[in-house]
Formats: C-alpha cells, structure tokens, sequence
C-alpha cells in the first residue's frame, strides 16, 4: 500500500512540476541515498538466498520522502504533516488502548518471561499490526510532539495533555521498552540542542514525568528494567532475548562477517538460524530473537563494510542538514525532535524502512532546500520594516 501510494503521487508531483521534484531527487542527500541502495544490492547479489525486499522497502521509504518533500511548500504544509501524524497516531491508539491495556491492567507478571509471554497476549487481543514494536514506535513519536505542543505553544495545552497520555499509555500498553527510551532521549536531547531547558519549563516536565510514573503498569515496569537469562526457558512464538544477548549475539557475528556480510536474505533463511539472531525450530526459538535489532549492526552484517560506510555517511548528511542550534522558528524544533526521534529509533531496529523515516526526509528535505531560504526571506522583511520605521525617529532624536 505505502508503495502504491508513493508511486500515485509520485507521478502526480511529477506532472505537475518535474523540475521540483528532480531537484530533490539530485540532491546530494538523495545521491548518497542511491549509492547506499546501489551498494546493498551489489552485496546481496553476492551471497546465497538472495533476497531485496528489505532493499526494496527502505528505497520506498526514501522515495516516499522525496514526494513529500514535494508537496511541502511553506511552514503551514509542514505543520500540517505533523499534526496529521498526531492525528494517525490517535487513531492506532483507538485499536489499540481499549483491548490492550484491559489485558496489561488486568495481568499480574513476576519476571521478565512471564511480561514477554503477556505482550504475547497483548500483540494478539489488539485489532491491528502484528507488530508491537512498530505500534510503539508510532505512539512515542505523537506523543513527543504533543509534549512539545505543551512546552512551546501558548493554546491548546489541555487538548495536548490529554492526547500525550493517550498515546503513552499506547507505548506502554505495547510493552515497548524502546518506546519510552526514544521519548524521554530525543525529547531531553532536543531541548538541549536548541538550549530550550529553563525554570519556567521545568514544572511541566516534571508533573508530567511524575503522572507517566504513577500510571505505568507493574507488569511495564518488569520488563523495562528486567533480562532474560540464556538458560532460562519460554512458550510461544513471541519468546525474544533480552538488548544485552541480542547486542553480544551481533557483535560476535560481525566480527566473523564484517567484510562482505552475510547477505540479508541469507540471514533471514540459512545462515541466521545457525546463530542467536534469527527465529527459528531447528535450533530452539527460546533462545532466538528477530535480527540485531540496530540499523548500524544490521547493516554490517547484511552488506558488509562497504555498506556500511555509505549509510554512515547519509546518516551523516542527514545529520549536517539539521536546523541551526539559534534558531527561532517553531518548526526547526518539530523537525529537530523527528530527525533525534529517528536517529534513536535506529539503535532499536534493523531494517530502516518505517513510515516515521518517509515524514523525517520528507520534512528535513524541503526545510534544508526550500523553507529555510523562505525564513531567511521573511526574515529580512521584518528587519527592512523595522528599519523603515525606526530610521526617521533614530534621525530625529539626533537632529535635536
């Protein structure tokens, strides 16, 4: 669907303004793009069971970017997006909260095994996704937005409170420990950014991290700060090791393959299922999860050292293109805290191809290359009709 969606108004942006759209598609962020894709497929060629649809689904991703960058063409389209995607992320929580969390309040876990077997029973009594992990994803990144909406903008903020804790408790219903982590990083890291943490906020946060605390479910709690031990057992296909297995399980089979890689489709169908990383019977699924859950590791590991240096240095760009710390403008904030949001989000997921990175390039595109020369503009507006007027009374005073 995203897919189809991408290439209708793809081809709808370029009827109506080819030069626009291909300005972005030349674009050196864009180019860099190409030849990271290029790279990988080259890689995954080279090994056994070839497979590109993880290649295919992150190139949408960015194309979907592309053609939103496209439609972006003031501060209003940008804000629009945002509070579409507040909007979106409000109408998941509405199939999700009212099944999920009855099943999250009304359960009792003791340790990590028993709150990965009840996010089992979560993932299977909500109404969409089979994905928890992305449904959190989604929740956390809404959820940020509206507590920005609370620090910085002067209406609304009951409206917002109220939609933030919706879509917290849509992260914690969703057991997600990643969820809250990407939160509570990229918001903090934000307002560092933009040097945006002073007394007059502080209450806010404060009564606000207090309130998320005292509604956390106990089971949450159990599995945010609890590890799951090699030894130990569990039923059911939704059995995942804890970060700290999965981290020592890439490491030991990057170190093996950080050359060539292993292909990701390999990965995926052969040779995963001889290491920790990868579900699978023949070697038992209790002690397996599904992949290195880090784009860096996962890179590595699929398209060896070449492919990883090409997306270091997109991440890179991407990350030089990022709004000036001095900013005034409300929407170099918004667009600070996705691109931090994303850049968390990839220490947690392997495979770059989210929705939530088609609305980051797609913002961070038409800010870089449109709307900050439209800033600049404005601007030097204001200042020439500040000068206008102050000019003539500067005059006078100095005639007297």
């Amino acid at each position: 669907m995203p897919a189809i969606m991408t290439i209708i108004l793809g081809f709808n942006a370029f009827i109506k303004n080819p030069n626009r759209l291909l300005y972005f598609v030349k674009s050196k962020l864009s180019l860099l793009f190409f030849v990271f894709i290029l790279v990988s497929i080259v890689m995954e060629t080279i090994h056994p069971y070839s497979s590109y649809k993880g290649i295919i689904r992150v190139a949408n991703m960015y194309l979907g970017g592309i053609v939103l960058a496209f439609y972006i063409r003031n501060s209003k389209d940008f804000f629009k997006i945002i509070n579409y995607y507040v909007i979106a992320a409000l109408i998941m929580s509405a199939f999700v909260l009212p099944f999920g969390w009855r099943v999250l309040a009304s359960s009792a876990v003791l340790d990590f095994e028993e709150a990965n077997f009840l996010r089992g029973q979560i993932q299977r009594a909500i109404l969409i996704s089979n994905n928890v992990n992305n449904i959190a994803y989604t929740a956390m990144l809404g959820a940020a937005i509206c507590l920005f909406n609370i620090i910085f903008l002067k209406g609304k903020k009951k409206l917002n409170l109220v939609m933030f804790f919706i879509l917290f408790m849509t992260v914690l219903t969703s057991m997600s420990r990643g969820g809250l982590i990407i939160i509570v990083f990229s918001t903090f890291l934000t307002l560092i950014y933009f040097r945006k943490i002073n007394l007059n906020r502080l209450p806010y946060l404060i009564i606000i991290i207090l309130a998320g605390i005292f509604i956390m479910p106990k089971s949450y709690l159990v599995r945010l700060v609890g590890t799951r031990t090699e030894q130990s057992q569990s039923d059911g296909e939704f059995a995942l090791d804890s970060r700290k297995s999965t981290f020592e399980a890439s490491i030991e089979e990057i170190k093996k393959n950080f050359l060539f890689g292993v292909g990701e489709g390999n990965m995926f169908t052969s040779y995963g299922f001889k290491t920790r990383l990868v579900m699978g019977d023949e070697y038992g699924m209790a002690y397996r999860v599904g992949g290195t859950h880090n784009m860096f590791f996962g890179t590595i590991l699929h398209y060896g050292l070449l492919g990883i240096l090409f997306y270091i240095l997109f991440i890179y760009k991407s990350i030089k293109m990022l709004p000036f710390r001095k900013s005034p403008y409300p929407e170099d904030i918004y667009l600070t805290l996705f691109s931090f949001a994303g850049l968390t989000l990839l220490f947690f997921m392997h495979d770059g191809s989210n929705k939530e990175y088609t609305i980051i390039y797609g913002l961070l595109l038409a800010h870089y290359h449109f709307l900050r020369y439209q800033q600049k503009m404005i601007l030097q507006a204001k200042n020439i009709v500040t000068d206008s007027l102050l000019l003539p009374a500067v005059n006078l005073i100095k005639q007297n």
